[in-house]
Formats: structure tokens, sequence, C-alpha cells
């Protein structure tokens, strides 16, 4: 969201815009505790893709996400909705 007389042009928002994701792997249903970073740029070379060890992760994951503006969005994940490899 931007409220501003200019504001910020995108040529390429997906790419552009997303900062960072931020994971927490044991989501407890209160607390964010960060176990995993990836910066935008490496988002976008790994096509938005990023893996960690299965065998770490609880039931729940919290992800967050945050764009250049310092926008955030956070979503609780179960384990069931990633595909294994």
């Amino acid at each position: 969201v931007q409220i501003s007389k200019k504001p910020v042009e995108f040529e390429d928002p997906k790419k552009e815009a997303l900062s960072m994701v931020m994971i927490d792997e044991n989501y407890d249903g209160k607390i964010f505790d960060m176990d995993h970073y990836f910066f935008g740029d490496e988002m976008v070379k790994n096509d938005f893709k990023v893996t960690f060890p299965k065998q770490k992760a609880g039931q729940k994951l919290m992800i967050i996400y945050l764009d250049v503006l310092g926008n955030e969005k956070a979503e609780v994940k179960d384990i069931k909705d990633f595909k294994k490899k």
C-alpha cells in the first residue's frame, strides 16, 4: 500500500517489490520465532521457491512476506500444504 503524491513505480512488481520472506518452521500459534530468511533477489533467482529440511518443520509454519515499502503479510500454513521432494 502506498499513500504518496509520487508512488513508487515498478516495472515488474512481483520481482522488484518483494524484499524478504521470513519463516518460523515450528509456529506455536503465539510467538513468531524466525528460523529462516530469504532476501528478494534470492527469491527471484530461485523462481520464488525456498527449501529447508522437513525434519525440522513442525505441524504449523508461519511465513511473513515483507515488501520494499515495509508492508507485511503473514500467513500460517500446515505442513501438509507443502509438496514433498
